[in-house]
């Protein structure tokens, strides 16, 4: 596995990071089904548990942001 590294304008942001840890978190779900030859069913169960779970967190992000976006205006 390759370590999660933020890049580019905006990665300090809760919800770049975010959108980036997904990304890189579904590339590695899918190069390791592929190295070690997993059959789609369980390839596409694997992104499916990804993708849930950075969707969970993106959502918590985004509630952080609306509470805070909230108390401030």
């Amino acid at each position: 596995m390759t370590p999660f590294i933020p890049f580019g304008p905006g990665a300090s942001s809760p919800d770049e990071l975010s959108r980036q840890r997904a990304r890189h978190q579904g590339r590695e779900a899918f190069y390791a089904g592929r190295q070690l030859g997993d059959c789609p069913a369980a390839l596409s169960a694997t992104l499916r548990a990804e993708w849930i779970a950075a969707w969970e967190e993106a959502r918590e992000v985004r509630e952080r942001l609306d509470d805070k976006l909230m108390r401030e205006g």
